[in-house]
């Protein structure tokens, strides 16, 4: 596992569909450092439990700490909450 920090930017819930349940998404705004060594600010949306949107929906723009993992789709590394696991 691994871990992310970076700043809230949004929180927000997904009403449910006929599809899908109800979702609850954190947007985070961290460092992503490149090759040369510079600093590029990226985005990243995760659909977290609802317990752990609750807790972090008044966290807006403060940086917070949260267990991640990934999973690669074409050309893209994606990065997901695993819900097995408590925030830190």
């Amino acid at each position: 596992m691994y871990t992310i920090t970076a700043e809230v930017i949004n929180a927000f819930s997904v009403p449910a569909s006929e599809k899908y349940p109800e979702s609850w998404k954190i947007q985070l705004m961290g460092d992503t450092y490149t090759r040369d060594g510079q600093i590029k600010k990226e985005m990243i949306t995760l659909s977290i439990p609802s317990g752990e949107f609750h807790k972090l929906k008044d966290q807006v723009g403060q940086s917070v700490t949260l267990p991640v993992s990934f999973f690669a789709k074409g050309n893209q590394i994606n990065p997901f909450y695993p819900k097995a696991v408590n925030a830190a």
